[in-house]
């Protein structure tokens, strides 16, 4: 069974856990400029990034055909707000 954490570094360096953030229904693409995604550990791991567009929202993100690639192999994905947040503007 695969683990995912959710954090999301912002510009002051800190991370958060997404309760923090306005994904819910908000344009995330005004804060949020790319995801990360990291699926495994250590030498096994694997990380995509999904660049983002203004304007962009939390379900349009997890709709997208990236996303959709990004998580199509993963068996045991249940949390699909599982990326981590590279940068924000």
């Amino acid at each position: 069974m695969a683990g995912f954490a959710v954090k999301y570094k912002a510009v002051d360096g800190e991370y958060y856990d997404k309760t923090h953030l306005p994904l819910a229904g908000a344009q995330i693409g005004k804060w949020v400029k790319a995801l990360r995604v990291i699926r495994g550990k250590g030498d096994f791991q694997q990380i995509t990034l999904v660049d983002l567009k203004d304007g962009v929202t939390a379900s349009e993100v997890l709709e997208s055909a990236e996303m959709k690639a990004v998580t199509a192999d993963m068996a045991n994905f249940t949390d699909p707000q599982a990326v981590e947040v590279l940068r924000f503007e």
